[in-house]
């Protein structure tokens, strides 16, 4: 503000009043000294550093810093300090003829080797201001934050630059880029964190009546924008500082971010399936004996689902990079099929309901190849498909078919539990063999 210009401007008046005497003195040096004017030069430097120079930097470093805005003026002190010391200096090299034995005013005799203070301020600065609850307040831009971050990285660096030399300068910019990343990472995690919170309440109201796109505006929209947005804060963090080793170990914490945001998306379309299963699939879709009762298309209930599965991978499909989309939609599937195992295991089958079972898993699986990459899950799901044959074959051809399936099967135990689903009473996979 006005105050800290005006300080600022007396602060520069004092560096100037010392390069104007040093500037008469030396006049009048030359004329008594001659040729050893330069030494006596260097004890008059050295008087000034000691007498004058070294008072005001021990006052403006002994300051108790109170608040943000006391560590920033004093970060602009120091900067201002330095850069009035090295016009100094250069005025001292003009005088002595750049004579390199004469005394120089060294920022580091007050700042600590590599000028420390000033980088361990600049530090502290990036890491407090402004502080979290500004940069994620509900009014914020979501890209406030890393706007914020950069612009102030970026001043640090150009006020380091004005008094560093380029090693100095080499180790504030790794400094700085490590402060820089470790408070995107944790502005990064309190955002995942408030997002979940924030989400629980819709996630837990779901039910039969709730449409994908309220589902999508209330909870996962919330949450896909959250990933986004921390994907996008590290991109801009790596772009400002120009880092890449630095960023390994920021890519795996990142990860596992979105592994957390991921995870919650899941768990929540899952339970979102879960609640419209249990209202519209009922016993009757797959007790039937009568062939004329068969549907040829799936069930209401699997229509349901198919909307909420295509809705939230178009959902994913739009918010998120690529590769983010297909780890997300991979998590779905994972646990989809975890449910739609234990969903078919609610329920008994006739010869003509187990056929309608297969359209409806058919649909699944048609939209596991349409939208996942991992080909495990994929397997999973079409052999799924296939064991529920076990529930369409009449009593004499089962005892083949079972031993066809569960050579070499890992899924025994499903298959298992599958057979015991008929309608017809029959012995367990173990006795059937």
């Amino acid at each position: 503000g006005e105050g800290f210009s005006g300080a600022e401007t007396i602060y520069c008046a004092f560096y100037e009043n010392i390069r104007d005497m040093l500037s008469r003195e030396f006049r009048t040096i030359a004329g008594a000294f001659g040729d050893r004017a330069n030494v006596v030069l260097s004890a008059l430097v050295r008087r000034v550093a000691e007498q004058r120079v070294s008072d005001i930097i021990e006052t403006l470093l002994s300051t108790e810093l109170k608040t943000i805005d006391s560590l920033r003026q004093r970060l602009s002190f120091t900067s201002l300090t330095l850069s009035e010391l090295e016009k100094t200096n250069g005025l001292i090299r003009e005088l002595a003829k750049d004579d390199e034995n004469v005394q120089l005013i060294m920022g580091a005799d007050f700042f600590g080797e590599a000028c420390t203070s000033l980088v361990d301020d600049e530090c502290s600065c990036l890491d407090l201001a402004p502080d979290d609850d500004a940069l994620l307040s509900a009014s914020a831009d979501e890209d406030r934050a890393i706007d914020v971050l950069c612009t102030n990285y970026e001043e640090a660096m150009r006020r380091c630059a004005t008094c560093l030399d380029v090693t100095a300068l080499d180790r504030a910019s790794a400094t700085l880029t490590q402060t820089i990343l470790s408070r995107v990472l944790r502005l990064s995690k309190r955002r995942v964190n408030d997002a979940i919170v924030a989400t629980t309440a819709s996630s837990t109201r779901f039910d039969a009546t709730t449409s994908i796109d309220d589902a999508n505006t209330q909870t996962f929209q919330p949450l896909l924008r959250t990933a986004q947005c921390i994907g996008t804060w590290l991109k801009r963090a790596q772009h400002v500082t120009g880092a890449s080793d630095a960023f390994a170990s920021v890519r795996d914490e990142l990860s596992r971010n979105m592994s957390t945001v991921f995870d919650a998306v899941a768990e929540r379309a899952v339970h979102l399936i879960d609640v419209k299963l249990r209202v519209y699939q009922h016993s009757t879709d797959f007790a039937s004996h009568d062939a004329a009762c068969l549907a040829e298309r799936e069930t209401d209930a699997c229509k349901v689902v198919m909307s909420v599965l295509d809705g939230v991978a178009a959902l994913a499909k739009r918010a998120l990079e690529a590769t983010n989309a297909d780890a997300l939609l991979d998590e779905i599937a994972e646990r989809f099929y975890a449910l739609i195992f234990m969903h078919v295991c609610r329920f008994k089958y006739s010869t003509t309901g187990a056929v309608q079972l297969k359209l409806d898993l058919s649909a699944y699986v048609q939209w596991t190849c349409a939208h996942v990459k991992d080909v495990s899950i994929l397997g999973r799901f079409k052999a799924l498909a296939g064991r529920a044959n076990v529930l369409v074959v009449g009593d004499e051809s089962l005892d083949s078919l079972v031993r066809d399936l569960t050579d070499g099967s890992e899924y025994i135990h499903e298959l298992d539990m599958l057979v015991k689903l008929r309608l017809t009473a029959l012995p367990s996979i173990s006795k059937a063999k």
